[in-house]
């Protein structure tokens, strides 16, 4: 740091109650200092060069992946040792544009898979409901068998679904509720954004929500076809028709 006209360096402590640079990572920075435009990051610029950081927090957007959040941290801590993007010549870090993913990447919505990963290990969240009786795990396992035996049009055949018992180790969680708004089942997912076009290149997790009082025969077609929908271009009409039905019958019976 001497080249910057200060000695020092920063040390991570989790413990403190009075940090000089708090890292806050935030849903979004609508403003950061004058600017108005939509930021990936924030930090005070320090202006006092040679005497050390000024005190204040970096914020960074949560969308991103890793890399890109390590990318936008170093940025923006160049700003608190005085650094501007002016002094990209010499620092290529401080590029405006050099702490996100610049270069365009499938959306997940255009991906075939749309996790990191082909296993995906599945949690079925038992607190507070009755609803998954033997008959509804054992209706659940057909749905993952489908999958895996590569008979989705839409998921891929590589792809391979594996109930796990560790909340933490999910890709997807089925949780049951009392009440859906406008629905009896929804599903609700977290990703990484690390072109920062708003949209998510990955899914991280996802969650699919099912009323706890729907009839216990349809349970597996709701379950399988949020997931398929994870899978999905996510356009209107883009499940099978099966998936799609209104008829009591096939919902009962699928995916058999």
């Amino acid at each position: 740091m001497s080249t910057l006209g200060w000695e020092g360096r920063f040390v991570y402590d989790s413990n403190t109650s009075d940090p000089d640079i708090a890292v806050h990572i935030v849903d979004e920075i609508p403003q950061c200092g004058d600017d108005r435009d939509e930021k990936l990051g924030c930090a005070p610029l320090n202006t006092r060069v040679g005497s050390g950081i000024d005190r204040g927090p970096v914020e960074i957007v949560a969308r991103l992946n890793d890399t890109s959040t390590t990318q936008v941290g170093v940025h923006e801590f160049g700003h608190t040792l005085g650094l501007t993007h002016n002094d990209s010549g010499n620092w290529s870090v401080m590029n405006e544009t050099i702490a996100a993913a610049t270069v365009p990447r499938p959306n997940a919505t255009e991906r075939s898979n749309p996790f990191d990963d082909e296993m995906l290990y599945v949690y079925y969240n038992e607190s507070g409901t009755d609803a998954l009786n033997e008959y509804v795990v054992g209706e659940l396992e057909d749905v993952w068998a489908y999958f895996n035996d590569g008979e989705s049009e839409i998921v891929p055949g590589t792809v391979t679904f594996e109930r796990t018992s560790n909340a933490s180790r999910a890709d997807i969680e089925l949780t049951f509720v009392e009440t859906i708004d406008g629905g009896v089942s929804t599903v609700e997912w977290y990703g990484y954004d690390p072109d920062a076009d708003r949209a998510l290149e990955t899914y991280d997790t996802a969650t699919v929500i099912v009323q706890s009082d729907i009839n216990q025969d349809n349970v597996a077609w709701h379950v399988g076809g949020w997931v398929t929908y994870l899978f999905s271009s996510q356009e209107e009409g883009a499940l099978p028709d099966e998936l799609r039905t209104r008829d009591a019958e096939t919902r009962r019976l699928w995916p058999s």
